[in-house]
């Protein structure tokens, strides 16, 4: 997410202290909030080591899914997740807020990383 300005000056300052610098990321997610295209144009000219699975999606659908969001293809990913009932529809702010905050202790608990 980082802008092409603020990555020149990173590289300049690791390149003065004789560090390595590793870029990660995905140009397709979230766009730099500067100028940006670097992580993009150094891959295309440099080459880049790219995942080619999903490790973190445990379901085939869910894989899927994201894959569909990935190339652009927001209703599809939509459709899938309300089928699978991932996504919740709220009208009210306050109601959103106040279901989330309850699910996360639920969960929070659950998991034990708060106790009673």
């Amino acid at each position: 997410m980082v802008g092409t300005r603020t990555c020149d000056r990173l590289l300049a300052h690791a390149a003065a202290a004789n560090a390595k610098v590793v870029l990660v990321g995905d140009e397709r997610q979230l766009p730099s909030i500067e100028a940006g295209g670097a992580l993009a144009g150094l891959a295309g000219r440099l080459g880049a080591i790219e995942l080619s699975e999903v490790h973190r999606q445990q379901q085939v659908w869910d894989r899927e899914a994201l894959d569909e969001l990935r190339h652009g293809d927001v209703s599809r990913w939509v459709e899938a997740y309300e089928r699978h009932g991932r996504l919740v529809a709220s009208g009210d702010p306050d109601e959103q807020l106040r279901v989330l905050v309850e699910d996360w202790y639920v969960a929070a608990q659950r998991t034990g990383w708060i106790r009673r």
